[in-house]
């Protein structure tokens, strides 16, 4: 008799730290939020760093640290005339596990996955997240646009209003909530997968604009934010039934990629760099995003969120401050660390991320303790 297929679910929530999703569920009763963030195997880790969105996705999509996969945020800096440019998915410099997966004989179903963007083959269905901009140049294979685009399919809220127009936010993230849902109905139900991840932004894009109000039962918007919350964790609940509708063996895994909370004071790292005689501009920047007016005699600059370059010349062509020199080896009286005897845990090559208040509440993993959880917040202002 042939062995029964073994499958995978992975759920992903953006921007929905253990705290977060514990309150969260008690303020607008949402029972399957409640479910995962009260089970016993709920626990919180650090988020890799910098704490944004496309370099803790692409973490669980390689199975590596930024260091690894060669994704540091939103953006890329050209070296040579310090213009930037989006990353995306050509960017990422490490195997995905859906590769590896297919390696080894296995399928599988991805849905709404930041920084996957354009789609590439993999083995088995992609549908690009955050930044896919283009539905057709988001699937994998080509014929599912067609297909999601019938359903009326939405790649991405439009955000640009958000602040202004809450009700035009909310409106969106019921669609693109619809969408999500559609993408599930459409891809899961022949069961012909070994793993299935689906993530939902729509927290990460509702607390971004509208955070204290989904805290504050007596603000005029609690309500509908508490309507678009039950309609969110309604689809949740979907996704754990059908999880729990499967044969044996089986595992369900949920992940956020980042926390939030209310932003008290933000800093310019770049003033404080400036005042300190070690960035230069060249001209006024015609933006927060003009990376051109920086001066090549500049000896550091920040890029958001809290990126601290320093303008070195093994790094950059013009940077002024020479290569540092490796650390010497440890003579023989020196203790080397770790010591030769230390057996080496699954996060030993990523250090735990300090306690300041630039840092993110960890995200929660049920499969994947890491020692000494972070207790401190990163602002909601980032993404």
């Amino acid at each position: 008799m042939a062995a029964q297929r073994r499958r995978l679910t992975i759920l992903g929530l953006d921007g929905l730290s253990l705290p977060l999703a514990r309150r969260l569920a008690e303020l607008h009763r949402l029972p399957a939020v409640a479910s995962l963030a009260t089970a016993p195997s709920a626990r919180t880790v650090p988020s890799e760093l910098p704490e944004l969105s496309p370099v803790n996705w692409t973490a669980l999509a390689t199975a590596s640290g930024p260091e690894t996969h060669g994704v540091y945020g939103f953006t890329r800096l050209d070296p040579t005339d310090f213009s930037l440019s989006l990353t995306d998915f050509s960017h990422v410099q490490a195997p995905t596990v859906f590769d590896r997966l297919g390696e080894a004989g296995l399928t599988s179903r991805v849905v709404n996955l930041p920084n996957t963007y354009p789609a590439r083959p993999i083995p088995g269905m992609l549908v690009s997240g955050f930044v896919a901009p283009n539905l057709h140049r988001a699937c994998h294979p080509p014929m599912l646009a067609a297909m999601l685009e019938q359903r009326g399919y939405l790649l991405e809220a439009d955000t640009t209003r958000g602040a202004a127009e809450p009700d035009h936010l909310l409106a969106q993230l019921r669609q693109t909530i619809a969408s999500r849902r559609s993408a599930l109905d459409l891809l899961w139900d022949d069961l012909d997968w070994d793993c299935f991840c689906l993530v939902l932004t729509e927290t990460d894009r509702l607390f971004h604009f509208l955070l204290p109000a989904a805290l504050d039962p007596d603000n005029h918007l609690f309500a509908p934010i508490t309507a678009v919350l039950r309609q969110w964790d309604e689809l949740v609940g979907e996704v754990l039934e059908r999880h729990h509708d499967l044969p044996e063996p089986k595992r369900f895994i949920t992940v956020a990629d980042h926390g939030f909370t209310e932003t008290i004071t933000e800093v310019d790292l770049n003033a404080v760099l400036r005042d300190m005689g070690l960035l230069r501009l060249r001209h006024e920047p015609r933006d927060e995003w003009d990376t051109t007016a920086i001066d090549p005699a500049s000896r550091a600059f920040a890029l958001d969120p809290s990126r601290v370059y320093i303008h070195t010349s093994d790094r950059f062509p013009h940077g002024p401050v020479p290569r540092p020199r490796p650390p010497p080896s440890p003579g023989p009286s020196a203790t080397a660390w770790p010591p030769s005897s230390t057996t080496a845990s699954p996060s030993s090559s990523r250090s735990t991320p300090a306690t300041t208040s630039t840092t993110t509440p960890p995200a929660h993993r049920t499969w994947w303790p890491r020692p000494t959880p972070v207790t401190s917040s990163r602002p909601s202002s980032t993404a």
